[in-house]
């Protein structure tokens, strides 16, 4: 899928679309459905219950999801933007700094955040859309907004 598997990589950086985008999540979906169409279908629940999909949170979420038997267990919801990676017990001291200054700024950010989710969801649904239809017609799916399709169309411009 072309995402790093260590979150600490990503700690901090919030919703980015270089970092995790809806091709990586539908790439994801597809190798899900050539193992078990149910683990697809349940993925998609996962991403769709983020509030925010960056990938430290994307990627601390499927560690659980994938430990869990890929079933949704909200329990262990870890939804967060910060890890600090830890290497024989040294914590990275410029990860740690960048990650608390990250945390002064997220607040401000948090309405973005979770518009640029949601257009990530509509980009990610759109795209396994085809495939979705034919693993399970009755999926219904309402799309946040109707500006996806021109976001998409600008991020690849850039």
């Amino acid at each position: 899928s072309g995402l790093a598997p260590d979150a600490s990589y990503y700690s901090g950086r919030g919703v980015n679309y270089n970092d995790l985008n809806d091709e990586k999540l539908a790439s994801i979906f597809k190798k899900l459905v050539k193992i078990d169409e149910n683990y697809a279908l349940n993925f998609i629940d996962m991403v769709m219950g983020m509030e925010t999909i960056g990938a430290t949170e994307f990627i601390n979420e499927f560690n659980s999801f994938a430990s869990d038997g890929f079933k949704i267990e909200k329990d262990n919801a870890k939804e967060s933007n910060v890890c600090i990676k830890e290497d024989d017990n040294h914590i990275y001291e410029a990860s740690s700094f960048a990650t608390i200054m990250s945390i002064f700024s997220r607040e401000a950010n948090d309405e973005r955040q979770i518009e640029a989710s949601n257009d990530m969801k509509d980009l990610f649904m759109n795209a396994i859309e085809p495939q979705l239809k034919e693993i399970n017609p009755d999926y219904n799916y309402k799309p946040y907004s109707d500006t996806s399709i021109r976001i998409k169309k600008l991020m690849h411009r850039l």
